[in-house]
């Protein structure tokens, strides 16, 4: 899905996901916010073509926060001082709001540009949710609620995500229980995460009701 979302950004097959590596959560300790934070996801994977490893940093934000970019640096500053690695930071935008995000970090003197920070974004709220609908990445799934639908379309979407479940047979209920599927095995790291995210959406709550309800028992008309 994060491939799909960041086409012409990052080139397609450039990275080898083969020998993918998730890696135990790292804790960042802002000294001067006074904050401790725990990285969500970070793997080792390995760049087609090149030697060696490099590490890829997925930070999912739910709400909007003035200085995310400067937080994205430090945890960059951090992860690449601890693994003296090529650090890949890609941020996942689950909030509400089209405004566009900004996904850099400047430190300048009107005589000099001491740095100039970047990091991949993904901004839900801005990507078209009928790009994604034949997907079969239940992390796809998972995150349709929040991407760009009109609120007519409101419905149209609930029918597809239950449609996008039904076909890679994932049980909404137990994805909200945080139960693990053969996919959930695979990528440990990477659905804990958006899944939370997802399910704090009113809707899909009702969803699961309904699946408690005698939903399992309608879903195959689909």
């Amino acid at each position: 899905m994060l491939s799909q979302a960041l086409s012409g950004k990052i080139k397609k097959n450039f990275i080898d996901y083969t020998n993918t590596r998730f890696l135990t959560q790292e804790v960042i300790t802002d000294i001067t916010a006074g904050d401790k934070h725990y990285v969500d996801i970070l793997a080792e994977v390995k760049i087609k073509g090149e030697d060696g490893c490099v590490l890829v940093h997925i930070e999912p934000q739910a709400y909007r926060q003035a200085n995310f970019a400067r937080r994205m640096f430090i945890y960059f500053s951090r992860l690449y001082e601890k693994h003296q690695k090529r650090v890949l930071p890609i941020a996942v935008f689950a909030h509400d709001s089209k405004a566009e995000e900004t996904n850099r970090h400047e430190v300048e003197f009107p005589f000099l540009k001491v740095l100039q920070f970047e990091f991949y974004k993904v901004q839900l709220k801005r990507l078209p949710w009928r790009q994604y609908i034949n997907s079969n990445n239940p992390v796809a799934a998972a995150l349709l609620s929040k991407m760009d639908y009109s609120p007519r379309e409101r419905v149209q979407v609930k029918i597809e995500f239950l449609r996008l479940l039904t076909r890679m047979q994932v049980d909404p209920v137990s994805s909200t229980l945080g139960l693990r599927s053969p996919w959930h095995q695979r990528r440990p790291a990477l659905t804990g995460p958006v899944f939370k995210l997802f399910f704090k959406s009113p809707w899909i709550i009702s969803v699961t009701n309904g699946y408690n309800t005698g939903w399992s028992s309608q879903r195959n008309r689909l």
